[in-house]
């Protein structure tokens, strides 16, 4: 994306929109505060906003926080699930129901299986392998995708990638999507170390 015009924005700045939302009911001032000139709709409490970029004839929104902390590192991937693993555990999915316990599977067909409605298998999506928790067989049912080839590539011996996992595909029409992705896939049982 290229911007022609930067803007800098210092969230400590007492300026940074207020002239709008006192202009507005109190209850809208209290909650949210705007400034058009810069693209910014600025929640109060959280030091949260969205920006607006316009990109050619696209306008696109990205929320941003704002903070005087520096970021934290993120967290080291989980461990590649081990070869021949018999249990996996998902967890930090933001659909409950994705979370839990998942057994291999003895059948052809779904490698891990939670219950009827969820469970982990590859896929291969034009000549490119990825991984999904999903209903198998159901078009639509996708929660969870993983595609990236990365986190693919560390697996080991064929199994589900350990991290590296999003929403499931954008043309899933029959089932709700709730971020975020599982944070990791730990083997709980079986398998060489």
């Amino acid at each position: 994306m290229h911007v022609l015009y930067p803007v800098l924005l210092d969230h400590r700045s007492p300026a940074l929109g207020e002239a709008k939302a006192a202009s507005r009911p109190a209850a809208m001032a209290d909650m949210w505060r705007e400034d058009g000139a810069n693209f910014a709709l600025t929640a109060v409490t959280s030091n949260s906003l969205w920006l607006y970029f316009v990109t050619g004839h696209n306008i696109l929104r990205r929320r941003v926080v704002l903070t005087d902390r520096p970021p934290r590192p993120p967290p080291p991937p989980p461990p590649p699930v081990r070869a021949g693993c018999k249990t996996l555990e998902v967890t930090g999915a933001g659909v409950a129901a994705a979370n839990g316990l998942y057994t291999r599977a003895h059948a052809h067909g779904a490698l891990f299986v939670k219950d009827a409605s969820h469970q982990i298998y590859p896929q291969n999506i034009s000549g490119s392998w990825q991984w999904h928790l999903a209903h198998e067989g159901v078009a639509g049912s996708v929660i969870y995708l993983n595609a990236n080839q990365a986190a693919i590539r560390a697996a080991s011996g064929g199994e589900p990638p350990s991290w590296g996992w999003g929403l499931g595909s954008v043309h899933a029409a029959s089932h709700v999507q709730i971020a975020p992705a599982p944070a990791a896939l730990v083997c709980k049982g079986g398998g060489r170390p």
